[in-house]
Formats: structure tokens, sequence, C-alpha cells
């Protein structure tokens, strides 16, 4: 093979911080600049195993239960993440339908999306609480 046609087939994958470890807020969600002010480290999303090159931070929505970035689902329907504390874990994701948004939109942008089951919405929560600590809104 040449060495141009290798270059095509290489694939950029990278992980992402979250949006609140960005310093950036998303409709008044709480942010933080240094490690040390983060609440619970254990339980706070630092950073997603995402797959894409993206020019941004990750994030979903605060103060509605709907997904910004595409959830990933690189490694048997789900992902890993890093958290403030300093370890890593795996998080399966629940909803079918979250499943399948992830798997189609791998290489691009499906826009902001809420999902419609009980699991889907679950998904969509665990990583607003895993990123911000809490809900921007009532259940």
């Amino acid at each position: 093979m040449d060495r141009r046609r290798a270059f095509t087939l290489i694939e950029l994958l990278t992980y992402a911080m979250m949006i609140a470890s960005n310093g950036r807020s998303i409709d008044g969600s709480p942010v933080w600049k240094k490690r040390i002010l983060v609440p619970q480290p254990a339980k706070r999303l630092l950073f997603i195993d995402e797959g894409l090159a993206s020019p941004d931070a990750y994030s979903v929505r605060y103060t509605t239960p709907q997904w910004w970035d595409q959830p990933t689902t690189r490694h048997g329907d789900g992902t890993t993440f890093s958290y403030a504390d300093g370890h890593c874990d795996f998080h399966k994701w629940g909803g079918s339908e979250t499943v399948k948004k992830g798997r189609i939109n791998v290489r691009s942008f499906p826009g902001i999306w809420g999902p419609a089951t009980e699991e889907g919405i679950a998904d969509v929560q665990w990583m607003q609480i895993g990123i911000w600590g809490k809900l921007g809104y009532a259940r």
C-alpha cells in the first residue's frame, strides 16, 4: 500500500472533556475550572471516550432531558469515562434508542434530540448528573 493511501485509512479517535469541566455553562449549568473545586469528584465525569475529533467539549442539555452530542457506543453499546477523582469506568446504555442513535450518528452531529422511552430518558439523565451533579429541571 502506498503511503498516501495509508493516510486516508487512518481514523482520528479522541477523548473529549466534559463541558462543565471546561468552564462553559449550558443554560445556567454549574461549571468549574479547577479539579479541586469539583463537588463529589468520584461521581463527576471528566473525560469521555468519544471516538470523534470533536471541536469542543462534550455536552448534553442541562434544563431538559436532551442529548446535545450523540451518545457514544464505541465499546459494547456503551463507553468509557474518567472521573474527576482519577478513576475510569465503563457505562453501558440501557435504552435501545440511545444505542441506536449512537450507532447511526458515529460520524455526524445528529442535532439536539430527546429520548422517548423511560430507559432513554434514564440514559440522558445519568449523563446530566455525571456532568453537573444534578438535573437542571424537575424529574
